[in-house]
């Protein structure tokens, strides 16, 4: 999706100049407090042996072009370009100012999001361990959402459509102690899963979109691997906050697997010092590595070489969230969007926060009776805005088009 805005850039960086210096500086001070496809089922065969990360960068076009309803939201219509581009056409975006508000207005402290605002797609109601996260949208077949059920029977990957419906089978795990947790979106269209385990079954699985050359790939000395996301080159970089093991063996860490499949740890911590590096999300230009750090509720960000290299150790940009940070996203003017469940275990709540990339609260989004988990971009002109809970999925419009 990135590489084909490049053409694109010569011919409009003159009006990235003037926008920018157009736009009104904020000196608002940051906040500062804190887991459709077809009918097929999914195999756990190891047919391709390829590394997760692959260097084709062709994608399917987009084909889905409905955008979830917004009546009750202050957000702007999904299918109004704003001051920014449409993403799914390819070109770049100069989306200026708060991405909740339609004339991206900057409310001091962060505009308040009304918490009917975002619309539940998919709640599940039978599964009282229930876990969702790991939301991640695809193109294949018009356009769906992947997700994972992380304490479902099975415990496995699902589609659904941009309004829900009945969930679909993507592919299940080799067995219940091995847990599905994050997705990200492969350059060939597939989808890579982590897969977090208290035993020797850890890895990074990828799936093709019509479930067929599925494999898994070994992140040993990982061994819960949490979130990931693909560089323009094939370099996955990965989370392991330990979740499972309970910071047994190695501390957490961010990780990153090369295009040859090495894994080389690029930032960790002492298994006495508990930190969780939980959710990871790379910037528009593929230069800045951001991850979450659930316990000091923190958002770091990390330099990204050419050769995809990672520079540490990594700068605070957040430096207290509301609620613990999980997953993160970014949007198309480097706007870091959080998930946060209530700090207080047992408490079903929390919010999304949305920060710009020097630490500004740009806004907030309640959810008063859920603990989100993730967050991701999606639909024809990724202007559709996933937030997972623990029992549910909901979406809501954004002005700005998202990173996928």
């Amino acid at each position: 999706m990135r590489s084909r805005r490049l053409a694109f850039v010569f011919a409009v960086l003159p009006f990235a100049f003037y926008a920018y210096a157009c736009s009104s500086d904020d000196s608002t001070s940051p906040s500062s407090d804190d887991a459709g496809g077809g009918s097929e089922t999914g195999t756990t065969g190891e047919e391709d042996s390829s590394t997760p990360g692959e260097k084709d960068s062709s994608t399917p076009g987009d084909k889905d072009s409905s955008t979830p309803n917004d009546s009750g939201t202050d957000a702007a219509d999904a299918g109004d370009g704003g001051d920014g581009g449409d993403a799914g056409d390819g070109g770049l975006d100069f989306c200026v100012g708060n991405p909740l508000l339609a004339d991206g207005g900057i409310v001091t402290g962060g505009y308040m999001v009304d918490a009917s605002a975002p619309r539940q797609i998919f709640v599940e109601t039978f599964l009282a361990s229930s876990f969702i996260d790991g939301p991640q949208w695809i193109e294949a077949n018009g356009g769906q959402l992947v997700f994972s059920q992380v304490y479902g029977v099975p415990r496995a990957t699902y589609t659904t459509g941009i309004d829900g419906g009945t969930p679909v089978l993507f592919r299940q795990t080799p067995n219940d102690n091995v847990l599905p947790i994050g997705n990200a979106f492969a350059a060939d269209g597939g989808v890579l899963t982590t897969y977090s385990a208290s035993g020797g079954a850890a890895g990074i699985a990828r799936t093709q979109p019509n479930k067929t050359a599925n494999s898994t790939v070994p992140v040993a000395p990982a061994t819960n691997p949490n979130d990931l996301v693909v560089g323009p080159k094939g370099d996955v970089y990965f989370t392991d906050p330990k979740f499972q093991t309970d910071n047994a063996g190695a501390g957490s860490g961010v990780y990153r697997i090369a295009p040859d499949g090495g894994v080389a740890a690029i930032d960790t911590y002492d298994q006495n010092n508990v930190q969780r590096m939980n959710g990871i999300a790379l910037s528009p230009d593929n230069k800045t590595l951001y991850v979450s750090n659930t316990e000091t509720k923190q958002i770091l960000k990390y330099a990204v070489a050419t050769d995809g290299t990672v520079a540490k150790p990594g700068t605070p940009v957040v430096t207290g969230t509301v609620d613990l940070p999980d997953g993160i996203a970014v949007d198309d003017a480097e706007n870091i969007w959080v998930a946060e469940a209530h700090s207080t275990f047992g408490t079903q709540s929390g919010r999304v926060e949305v920060f710009t990339k020097a630490g500004v609260k740009l806004a907030e989004i309640p959810f008063p009776t859920q603990r989100p988990t993730s967050v991701a971009f999606g639909g024809a002109d990724n202007k559709t805005v996933f937030v997972t809970t623990e029992r549910a999925i909901y979406v809501l419009a954004t002005r700005c088009p998202g990173v996928r």
